[in-house]
């Protein structure tokens, strides 16, 4: 996985059994090749492999959060300057990870794992604090492991901070993360980008449909394309299309989420909607989202708006637009 420019985030992992596992699991061993080298880590009954600067010591995890409880372990090797390299290997424990992942915008831009990594990003953030510390998880992008969709957030405490990933693999859950109360001297890439997934897993268990066709969206009446017709024959046509465009009389402003804030999630939620003859938005499509709660309130604020119909040829007609909702923290 390709680390950005910016790196920041991550803390040691709390509530592990107090028994550490001696690392017989772990296979793989890269080649010493002086102090610097580093090991390949790929743990017997794990579907990830990684490179550490270390063998690991690894422990039992268990946590509770959200709508969540999940079991698994963690991995971790820490450098004599402080530096904690971080994994952990979750899977659900109740069963709610399959309710999650059965909730979706359908849209290409939006997978459905988006609810389903909210939580999880809450619990990385319970797992990665220091002991009597608190720690900050800050949203910064969405990306992809082996093509599993996954995030980046920044981890900051008083103790330590540095780049956090957590990725959703079906219903297991990986967090990857690199803390320190000073990064200058860690290998942040190095470990990162060596984060990896066998092939075999993930897709097939989500049935995860990340290349929604068109229409797919949120909310009752037609979708489709320009051109495109409902059940009753009408089309919906795009602005370039009509005689008189569609003048939106009044756009109420979204909601910004406690947990979009507690995560400190910032940018643009743009929906594209479907402007009935009839006065009323039948249909809104996500064409770009933001996690923790900012695009199902874009999307409720979007089924709001008043408009005057579009005409076409002087009669009413259906009309998409584009709306853009913009997020800041004040």
């Amino acid at each position: 996985m390709k680390t950005p420019a910016r790196t920041t985030l991550a803390k040691p992992l709390a509530r592990t059994t107090l028994a550490a596992l001696a690392l017989a699991a772990v296979a793989g061993t890269a080649r010493a090749q002086g102090p610097d080298a580093w090991v390949s880590i790929a743990p017997e009954g794990e579907s990830f492999t990684i490179r550490m600067p270390a063998q690991p010591v690894t422990a039992e995890q268990q946590l509770s959060g959200g709508e969540l409880k999940v079991e698994g372990r963690r991995y971790e090797a820490t450098t004599a300057d402080g530096v904690a390299y971080v994994v952990l290997s979750l899977r659900d424990a109740d069963g709610a990870a399959e309710r999650l992942l059965s909730i979706s915008y359908q849209s290409a831009r939006f997978r459905r794992e988006s609810f389903y990594l909210d939580e999880a990003a809450k619990l990385a953030r319970e797992a990665l604090a220091p002991p009597g510390d608190h720690t900050s998880l800050a949203y910064r992008r969405e990306f992809e492991v082996s093509g599993r969709p996954a995030r980046e957030y920044y981890a900051n405490s008083t103790k330590s901070r540095g780049p956090v990933y957590v990725c959703a693999d079906g219903p297991r859950i990986y967090v990857a993360a690199v803390l320190a109360p000073d990064l200058q001297s860690a290998r942040v890439t190095e470990f990162l980008d060596s984060f990896e997934l066998k092939a075999e897993t993930g897709a097939t268990e989500t049935g995860a449909d990340t290349t929604a066709g068109a229409g797919a969206g949120i909310g009752p009446g037609r979708g489709g394309v320009s051109g495109a017709a409902d059940a009753g024959g009408e089309r919906t046509y795009t602005a370039a299309e009509v005689t008189q465009k569609a003048r939106i009389l009044s756009k109420p402003e979204p909601l910004y989420s406690e947990d979009a804030r507690h995560f400190q999630v910032t940018g643009t939620v743009s929906v594209r909607v479907a402007l009935a003859p009839s006065g009323e938005v039948e249909r809104v499509e996500v064409e770009r989202g933001l996690p923790h709660g900012l695009t199902l309130s874009a999307v409720e604020a979007a089924r709001k708006i008043s408009f005057e119909p579009a005409r076409k040829d002087g009669r009413p007609v259906a009309q998409y637009a584009v709306i853009q909702y913009n997020f800041n923290i004040y």
